[in-house]
């Protein structure tokens, strides 16, 4: 299985991506947390058109991705991981716990320096959030991100197995965690224990600063209890509290020419 991981990450993925996009659309229809606060035509063209554009970019700038990365890192027996033998499995399992500490110390990043936040918070500007708002990213926010990511892995010498298996972990609940969907409570407590829900990372959502500035793990839950950045809720609960940045509601600034260029026209700063 761990062989077929590499032969076929591409195919994994490519399938495991347009399955969870289906699910989770569907899911949200049928189990909704919250009613929608905005229309979603303009939205959804938004954000699909960015996911679209997204998916082609990193076509272009393969040698860029984490995968590529390890596969040098493995050839040139390059990185910290590489320096003590260990059994397979616990190489990948460091590698894997290795990538999601750093999703969340480089998403830190997005939110502490200027110049990256002029560019995530394209992200944070969608005034809703459902299934769409995960690929609601800047084209520079990505290139950026696939860049500080490639480094890492080299540094690390993360293993090309660490990387497919936090990728398949990091596609699921990314378009979980945005998703609209009604969970139980109790199932939310017990699985957010150790992955991130959708009623934990919809905090990093609030328009609120110090609740915009909280819950930033990718997939594991730990880091931000680790390091002090978890919220349990948002201080409106779930169903009232506001989605998006104070400076970016108008309806304007929704549309896909506007979202593209809003880290140009002026620099924008977290609530």
């Amino acid at each position: 299985m761990i062989d077929n991981l590499r032969a076929y990450h591409g195919e994994i993925l490519g399938t495991l991506f347009a399955a969870t996009v289906v699910a989770a659309a569907w899911l949200e229809v049928f189990w909704p947390r919250r009613t929608a606060d905005a229309p979603r035509a303009p939205r959804w063209i938004a954000n699909l058109s960015l996911g679209a554009g997204n998916v082609i970019l990193f076509a272009l700038v393969v040698p860029l991705g984490a995968f590529a990365a390890a596969l040098i890192a493995e050839q040139h027996d390059w990185g910290v991981l590489r320096l003590t033998a260990m059994p397979d499995w616990l190489a990948i399992l460091l590698g894997v716990l290795a990538i999601d500490l750093f999703a969340y110390m480089s998403h830190r990043l997005m939110h502490g320096v200027p110049v990256l936040w002029s560019l995530h918070h394209v992200h944070h500007s969608d005034i809703d959030i459902d299934f769409t708002t995960t690929v609601r990213h800047h084209p520079f926010e990505a290139l950026a991100a696939a860049v500080m990511i490639f480094g890492a892995v080299l540094a690390l010498g993360i293993s090309p197995e660490s990387v497919v298996i936090h990728q398949i972990a990091a596609t699921v609940l990314d378009f979980v965690e945005h998703s609209n969907l009604q969970i139980p409570q109790r199932l939310d407590a017990a699985v957010r224990l150790v992955f991130v829900t959708p009623d934990m990372h919809v905090v990093h959502h609030s328009s609120l600063r110090q609740e915009t500035d909280s819950n930033y793990g990718t997939v594991l839950s730990l880091w931000d209890r680790l390091f002090g950045t978890y919220v349990t809720a948002p201080a409106a609960g779930v169903t009232g509290m506001t989605i998006g940045l104070d400076d970016r509601r108008a309806a304007a600034d929704q549309r896909i020419d506007q979202v593209l260029l809003s880290p140009f026209i002026r620099r924008p700063s977290p609530n």
